[in-house]
């Protein structure tokens, strides 16, 4: 069994994302962070190690039945993997994605991004039961 950093964040705050920018997602409502290892909706593990990276990001509604929503995982400040991709429509929708990232211990970092191609500003889920998380708990170490 590994005893290593895990955390699980949700978010109070939604994100405004501008039509075909890739925008950080706010993740700000600590669950919990058994190793203090997030901040400012950035994962930095102090141990190194193999990390299981996985999110959400939803949005209520979309203002157009046309565009997309996409997500992706950022490693130390440039797109990582991408991980999924949903068609807009009116009832809203949430983009997951997971992947096991390693990360050196000391400057290495992840953090979420997200696109949408609506034409319009759209703005994710946010507050206690809402479809945007973060979670990472270590794999196994180096």
């Amino acid at each position: 069994a590994v005893n290593g950093p895990a955390c699980l964040i949700k978010a109070n705050t939604s994100t405004n994302m501008t039509n075909n920018v890739w925008t950080k997602i706010v993740y700000d409502n600590e669950i919990f962070d058994t190793n203090t290892n997030f901040a400012t909706s950035r994962f930095t593990p102090t141990i190194a190690g193999y990390y299981n990276i996985n999110f959400t990001v939803g949005c209520l509604s979309f203002p157009v039945n046309n565009g997309t929503l996409m997500a992706s995982i950022y490693k130390n400040g440039s797109e990582y993997l991408r991980c999924g991709k949903i068609p807009a429509v009116l009832g809203g929708g949430i983009v997951s994605g997971s992947s096991v990232v390693e990360f050196n211990g000391t400057t290495d970092y992840v953090e979420i991004y997200g696109i949408q191609t609506t034409g319009y500003t759209v703005t994710t889920e946010s507050g206690p039961v809402s479809g945007v998380h973060f979670g990472a708990s270590m794999v196994r170490g180096k």
